[in-house]
């Protein structure tokens, strides 16, 4: 699944499983580069993960409570606690090792 959240949806969505929770801006060019990416990982994996997307600037308090510094920034769930955080753009490679590793 990959879809776009705010803080009020975070419990319904963090499920058993892997999550990638991603904090991006619509300024942000990197963001922009790891949408997509992003989004063919969700494809690869269906229903064997979710990704989620946080919009800083539409949820700032979300974004501090996370203590999201830059974007983008993504959180790696594994059933329901962060197992590893990202700061930046990374390449797909990255995103399927990570969720090998997990699933």
């Amino acid at each position: 699944m990959h879809k776009e959240i705010v803080k009020s949806d975070i419990k319904n969505e963090l499920k058993e499983g892997v999550t990638l929770l991603n904090f991006h801006a619509t300024w942000c060019g990197p963001c922009k580069m790891l949408m997509p990416v992003l989004k063919g990982v969700a494809g690869e994996y269906g229903d064997k993960i979710n990704v989620l997307h946080v919009d800083v600037d539409k949820d700032r308090e979300f974004a501090r409570e996370m203590e999201v510094q830059g974007t983008p920034t993504t959180f790696i769930y594994k059933d329901g606690e962060v197992v590893k955080k990202v700061v930046g753009y990374t390449g797909k490679e990255t995103w399927t090792n990570i969720v090998d590793q997990l699933i």
